[in-house]
């Protein structure tokens, strides 16, 4: 891997910037892990996930890959309730990265990193995490609940999802994959080293009361 990221940054591999180039592999891995570990967990369309991969292009250092993506506009046609449990599917899964990174820095005691960081440009960057998730939040929005509060529910429940000692596992499992092999391509592979947390949160009683108030289920 670190050949294929040297590789896409066109720089030589030394002793001076070994270490940076393993740090930034494990960064991505564990980024896209909480992301693909946020869908299968919340059953966020887990049967489109495709591939995942951390090898660098143009536009990210990291990427997942989904068949279909649901966009404002399927959201926005969706009856209230069923249309916010969506929003906070879709929230997690866009925070899920960032948490991912912010337990890895809690490991290095760094006070200053945080998922909703308001000092970051990401929220300022088209197509960035806290870019999509402050839109997709305005979805909710009510005249007693902004955006912001929105976005303190889903960071709040994002944290606890990777809690969960069977969620963090797996962010672990995929991590170390991704890190040795640089993706994974099938949703076969991916599902398999998920299925210990496939859809457990609409199932789990804690999260089925979050997530599906006054949605009607089977």
């Amino acid at each position: 891997m670190e050949r294929l990221v040297a590789k896409a940054y066109n720089v030589q591999i030394s002793e001076s910037n070994i270490a940076y180039l393993r740090g930034m592999i494990r960064t991505s891995a564990f980024h896209e892990a909480g992301h693909v570990v946020a869908k299968m967990f919340l059953g966020l369309e887990p049967s489109h996930v495709s591939r995942v991969s951390i090898v660098p292009n143009k536009e990210t250092n990291g990427r997942v890959s989904v068949e279909r993506i649901m966009d404002k506009k399927m959201v926005n046609r969706l009856p209230p309730e069923l249309k916010r449990m969506t929003v906070m599917k879709l929230l997690i899964d866009y925070l899920a990265g960032r948490g991912v990174e912010f337990r890895l820095a809690l490991e290095k005691r760094d006070k200053d990193y945080g998922i909703l960081d308001p000092d970051t440009e990401d929220w300022d960057t088209e197509g960035s995490d806290l870019f999509e998730a402050n839109r997709v939040a305005e979805l909710i929005v009510r005249p007693y609940r902004p955006a912001r509060r929105v976005l303190k529910q889903a960071e709040k429940w994002t944290l606890e999802m990777l809690d969960i000692p069977v969620v963090w596992r797996t962010v672990e499992t995929l991590a170390d994959v991704l890190t040795k092999d640089g993706s994974i391509e099938s949703n076969k592979a991916i599902s398999g080293y998920c299925e210990n947390i496939f859809c457990i949160g609409i199932s789990l009683p804690k999260w089925k009361r979050r997530l599906c108030v006054g949605v009607r289920t089977l």
